[in-house]
């Protein structure tokens, strides 16, 4: 059985609309043309990464309701921590 280690970071700020939300994960999309990017810079460098430094199965998930906030988190299988000490 694999075994994952889980990321998330969650904020009370405003968050986003469904309609936001949707734009932010097409960009975040592998069918998204990088060069129209609309200011999720810092979202597409650490997602890009992400796929790049693990494989392509890692991702950020993205969750935002308007008025109650905002988590982003990803997940990776402990194979790529293997010889880590475990916490």
């Amino acid at each position: 059985k694999d075994d994952y280690i889980f990321f998330s970071v969650q904020d009370n700020g405003i968050g986003s609309t469904q309609e936001r939300l949707n734009d932010v994960l097409f960009e975040l999309s592998d069918n998204a043309d990088s060069e129209n990017l609309n200011s999720i810079y810092g979202l597409y460098n650490v997602n890009k990464r992400l796929k790049l430094y693990y494989d392509m199965s890692v991702s950020l998930d993205i969750k935002s309701e308007y008025g109650k906030g905002t988590i982003v988190s990803f997940t990776l299988p402990s194979k790529f921590f293997s010889g880590a000490e475990s916490v």
